[in-house]
């Protein structure tokens, strides 16, 4: 998550500059708001007489209707706009608030235009967000767009010797080790894995060896193996790419929707254990065998660490193959 911290620090030391706007995103529990919070702290080092607010996107919901009804616009706009920083913590939740989002897309033209600087922070990418117009994601994409990822095993498992040693329970390097491959998103998650550990170690007087740490998160292996339904990953697939469902369907060769047709057959297979067979007649009635081609092309980019290119409304994109299927995986997962 090293990109993420340095566009951050970038931002508080030099606002306006190269990273406008910055928008954070990744799974809940993973740090966001104490990142955005941290840039804060630093901005106010850096610059202690500019003027910064942070908000959450509830926030600038509820102040925006309210000033909306007592007729006071005007005294709205200019405590948001007149600003040489905005944060917006959470900023999905104005998704399908047509009015609220109208009005933050014209805070943030006139922010920016200023050479101002503008932060967000979101759990889903842009294209990720429901109920999002075209206008606004193609403004957030405009900048800086960094994903902060779930920790690696080495820090899962420092997290939770910390969490342990804090909660005073004694966990050997086998269970650690047990838990840290299991619970893989975010601390969150940690921290609840070690109190449902405490909770039967004190019920039951045992030790806290693997079997009570078997027992308390007993249903995460069943959770790990759960297919996705593949209309979830159709649909996460489509919003991503800006496609329609019968733009997948379609016998159209064009890079964008040849690109996404094949990466949900991919995850269709992987994640929704569908067979060759089955996918193809989902997806178009197709044969077999384009499916196993199209599971192979993508397969082979994965292993190669390939940069995947595509269009999108506001040019041409790229992504890292394995970063773009876990991202669309856990889309699909999170709308089962």
């Amino acid at each position: 998550n090293k990109l993420a911290f340095t566009a951050a620090a970038s931002v508080a030391e030099c606002p306006g500059v190269q990273y406008n706007p910055l928008f954070i995103h990744g799974n809940c529990g993973l740090g966001k708001t104490h990142l955005l919070q941290g840039l804060c702290r630093k901005f106010i080092e850096h610059h202690p007489t500019k003027r910064w607010m942070y908000l959450t996107g509830e926030d600038f919901t509820n102040e925006f209707l309210a000033c909306l009804r007592a007729n006071k616009l005007d005294t709205f706009r200019r405590k948001v706009r007149d600003l040489d920083l905005l944060v917006i913590d959470d900023v999905h939740f104005l998704g399908g608030k047509k009015a609220t989002q109208e009005e933050f897309l014209h805070t943030f033209n006139a922010i920016e235009a200023m050479g101002r600087q503008v932060v967000m922070a979101s759990d889903n990418h842009p294209k990720m967000i429901e109920e999002f117009g075209e206008s606004l994601i193609n403004r957030f994409v405009s900048g800086m767009v960094v994903r902060i990822d779930p920790p690696n095993f080495a820090t899962r498992s420092e997290i939770l010797r910390a969490i342990s040693e804090r909660n005073g329970l004694n966990l050997s390097e086998e269970v650690i080790g047990w838990v840290a491959r299991r619970v893989t998103q975010n601390v969150r998650e940690l921290e609840g894995a070690v109190t449902r550990i405490a909770a039967h170690v004190q019920l039951g007087g045992e030790p806290a060896d693997v079997s009570v740490a078997q027992q308390a998160l007993g249903d995460l292996d069943r959770q790990l193996v759960a297919p996705v339904k593949p209309e979830n990953i159709l649909q996460s697939v489509c919003t991503y790419f800006g496609l329609e469902h019968k733009d997948l369907m379609s016998g159209r060769r064009q890079r964008t929707i040849s690109l996404a047709r094949s990466v949900a057959m991919y995850l269709v297979r992987r994640t929704a254990k569908l067979s060759f067979p089955e996918i193809g007649h989902r997806m178009g009635k197709r044969n077999h065998s384009t499916v196993i081609s199209a599971c192979r092309r993508i397969e082979r980019a994965v292993q190669q660490n390939e940069q995947l290119l595509w269009s999108s409304a506001v040019g041409e994109r790229t992504e890292e193959a394995s970063e773009l299927l876990q991202r669309l995986e856990e889309h699909s997962r999170a709308l089962s």
